[in-house]
């Protein structure tokens, strides 16, 4: 008998996938590499940014990625002045393991080492560019009909739902119920760092009450899905000590089909904590960060790019605050409806 525990894809393909896109470079210590920051010369097209911390580095698209199918936008690919580099498919979720070790070395490998000589972005594998066709288009296949069954009206829909606190105090209050003792959440205006960031840090189950007036008086409306070491002064990843909750956004595919996505996903085994609404275009809804693996996590990211939903807030957890008021007109004031909860399953 099939599990109830719905595939988005099948593990065995995409392990597969992965072993036609590893570089086995034995002996290769990815981290073990000259100071400087041209560190790989075969990398042409670099970005010099600006981090949100102040720290300089330099984009480019990532080899290993782009042999994968992915990159298409080539940011993946990330150095610095030191000489450590990374890439976001693996640093942004804080992912550790042989995968990552893996996918550092082929880069190593790829992007030129001592080698001298430019070459431009690496062509997708034929072999992974036809296995990753079929595997999109079999999720397509399957998410069509899924999208059908369990596509419903939002009055419908919410009928399902266990009480709403229904206020902006109690939507606080029970998205704090999310954080364990000790753990400290973020909610602030989305890009600020330095001293506002380590200002808006709370011990989120203890100090929920002055966190709430505080995001009350000064209108910060967004949060992140992870936690932060006290004292944090950014999102960085090296401030980062767990991870809440996950965001999934389809703000394109309308409110039925942002319901059926999510009950979807309820199937799929995600643990949904409640969905927060952010106007008249749909919701977010919030997952636990712990019912999914690593490996489920790639397959789940790789299922939202192919329907076309927002892949970088799932990456990210980047959402509206429940409770507070959105900003909407530039001018560091609270505008309009505070962000509700509308949705929370029942046990």
């Amino acid at each position: 008998m099939k599990s109830r525990r719905a595939s988005l894809l099948n593990p065995a393909e995409l392990a597969q996938e992965k072993q036609l896109a590893a570089d086995k470079a034995a002996g290769l210590s990815p981290d073990d590499f000259a100071e400087g920051e041209n560190v790989f010369p075969n990398i042409i097209d670099w970005k010099e940014v600006i981090g949100k911390n102040g720290q300089k580095k330099r984009i480019a698209q990532c080899p290993a990625c782009a042999a994968e199918g992915f990159d298409k936008h080539g940011t993946h690919l990330v150095v610095f002045p030191a000489g450590k580099f990374g890439c976001i498919r693996f640093e942004a979720a804080k992912v550790e393991g042989p995968a990552r070790t893996d996918h550092l070395a082929k880069i190593w490998k790829m992007a030129g080492g001592k080698s001298s000589g430019l070459v431009k972005p690496v062509p997708m594998d034929p072999a992974i560019k036809e296995r990753r066709v079929k595997m999109a288009a079999d999720v397509k296949a399957k998410w069509a009909v899924a999208r059908e069954k369990y596509m419903m009206t939002m009055e419908d829909w919410q009928a399902m739902s266990a009480d709403l606190p229904g206020s902006p105090e109690g939507d606080f209050k029970y998205t704090a119920s999310h954080y364990k003792p000790g753990q400290f959440g973020w909610f602030g205006q989305r890009y600020e760092n330095h001293e506002a960031f380590q200002k808006h840090l709370w011990e989120v189950s203890k100090d929920w009450a002055k966190a709430f007036e505080h995001v009350q008086y000064h209108g910060l409306d967004h949060t992140f899905g992870y936690t932060f070491a006290p004292g944090s002064t950014s999102r960085a990843k090296e401030n980062r000590a767990g991870k809440v909750f996950d965001v999934v956004e389809h703000d394109e595919d309308g409110i039925e089909g942002q319901i059926a996505l999510t009950r979807y996903l309820q199937a799929s085994g995600m643990r949904l904590l409640q969905c927060v609404g952010t106007g008249n275009r749909g919701f977010h809804s919030w997952f636990d960060a712990g019912s999914i693996t690593p490996e489920r996590r790639e397959m789940i990211l790789f299922f939202l790019e192919t329907i076309g939903a927002d892949k970088s807030a799932f990456q990210r957890a980047s959402s509206r605050t429940p409770g507070a008021v959105r900003q909407d007109q530039g001018d560091g004031k609270p505008h309009g409806m505070h962000q509700p909860i509308i949705f929370i399953p029942k046990i």
